[in-house]
């Protein structure tokens, strides 16, 4: 992704135009980095009506507990939790131009107001890349992750499995 975070970032005439395509509106005109930013805008925005968790769940801000974390910039990442019924989401952006291995601090706060177990294993699914990783959520150690530049993850996981 290149930084662009709206659709304000679309404004440009030229490249309403190539989305536009002479009436045909199916972007064949764009450039490979506008499709891929228009492919993962299409994901998020589907994500925000399909997943629980998004349009009904509950909210845990992870930032206060980061912001003396000497591997989170609470400048440039971004990190918070959403949960409904059996599945939480753990959303972290890098709005850094470089890619950084974060370790993200989870108060014992957030276990107890979003109802799960800290201590167990768990295997996340990032909702926009499809990859999966077993996780150690607990309120002792910072979980560790890398994040690629200007970009987001959304691990989600399966509470009880």
């Amino acid at each position: 992704m290149d930084g662009r975070s709206s659709i304000f970032d679309y404004w440009c005439i030229d490249s309403l135009a190539d989305w536009n395509n002479r009436g045909r509106f199916d972007g064949a005109l764009l450039s490979a980095e506008q499709k891929e930013l228009r492919s993962n805008y299409a994901k998020i925005l589907n994500l925000c009506s399909q997943e629980p968790a998004l349009y009904r769940g509950l909210f845990f801000d992870l930032m206060y507990v980061n912001m003396d974390n000497p591997y989170f910039d609470f400048s440039r990442q971004f990190a918070f939790l959403r949960k409904a019924d059996r599945e939480l989401l753990l959303i972290v952006v890098n709005f850094d131009a470089e890619s950084k291995h974060i370790r993200l601090r989870i108060p014992e706060h957030a276990f107890e107001y979003l109802r799960i177990k800290p201590q167990k294993q768990w295997l996340g699914r990032d909702l926009l890349s499809g990859e999966e990783l077993p996780f150690e959520l607990n309120t002792q150690d910072p979980l560790p992750m890398m994040l690629p530049a200007q970009y987001g993850r959304i691990w989600k996981y399966r509470i009880g499995d």
